[in-house]
């Protein structure tokens, strides 16, 4: 039920528009191995992408930007 939902959400949006643009991670990318023992701020990391592997869509990250 849920995924059709969020099928149904993402058909609307691409009718009326060619492209989504989203973020795809809440912040910038950890040192490897850095957050081995927050398991909840692994999964923060993938949240932003699970709407998109739930609606059957392909996906690209683009790494963009700068951080210090």
């Amino acid at each position: 039920m849920v995924r059709t939902i969020i099928r149904k959400s993402f058909k609307a949006a691409l009718d009326e528009h060619d492209i989504l643009i989203s973020p795809a991670a809440p912040s910038a990318a950890y040192k490897i191995g850095e957050k081995k023992n927050d398991p909840l701020a692994m999964y923060a990391g993938d949240i932003m992408t699970v709407s998109f592997n739930l609606a059957g869509l392909p996906a690209l990250v683009l790494p963009c930007g700068f951080a210090e």
